[in-house]
């Protein structure tokens, strides 16, 4: 009692193994589109990344290198804080987006999608590192005008120490935005290649 026959059995079986592999794909699925919607969320956080960055960058070339006046030292300060600024909102940016891919990453999907959620990561966080050093810049260059703004200002040793410090930055800058640039068109030509999405 309660047994049934072995042809039973046998369609038993497979009718059991078909709900669970259509589960098993549904659920799949379902998680596909979860992370698709949070690689959506990401890109918009990326946007927001990069207007801050136009409107950063647009404020660094206003900063008037030629600064010879106590009101040019202080107009150049004053444009140096507001990029300090918006660079801060750019690291929050990308630390809320790296919180997204980190979702994704967990989610029940396809290596290829996984592949490029870890792709996008990278690019997220030599972004980070790139901002960071664009932060530790801003900061020095302020630093300098301020130090020009006060009396009797600095000594020559003072200022080519800070200079060198500033160059230095400048270098480490262009390396980082070459490697992110780097790692974005990595990511993006991947996205296309395998049609994801």
């Amino acid at each position: 009692m309660g047994i049934l026959p072995k042809g039973l059995q046998l369609l038993a079986r497979v009718m059991f193994i078909a709900i669970w592999l259509s589960a098993t794909l549904y659920g799949c699925a379902n998680q596909t589109r979860e992370a698709n919607e949070l690689i959506k969320e990401y890109n918009a956080y990326i946007n927001e990344y990069n207007n801050l960055d136009k409107h950063a960058s647009a404020l660094m070339r206003s900063v008037n290198t030629s600064a010879g006046s106590k009101e040019d030292f202080e107009e150049n300060v004053e444009v140096l804080e507001e990029v300090e600024a918006k660079i801060d909102q750019q690291l929050v940016e990308l630390v809320e987006a790296s919180k997204l891919l980190e979702k994704a990453q967990y989610l029940n999907i396809d290596k290829t999608l996984k592949t490029y959620i870890e792709m996008e990561q990278k690019a997220n966080k030599a972004s980070r590192e790139l901002t960071g050093t664009a932060k530790e810049l801003a900061s020095g260059l302020k630093d300098i005008y301020e130090a020009m703004n006060t009396r009797p200002g600095p000594d020559q040793t003072e200022l080519e120490e800070k200079t060198e410090i500033i160059n230095e930055l400048n270098a480490e800058l262009g390396t980082q935005k070459q490697k992110v640039e780097e790692l974005k068109d990595k990511a993006k030509n991947y996205y296309r290649e395998h049609d994801i999405g």
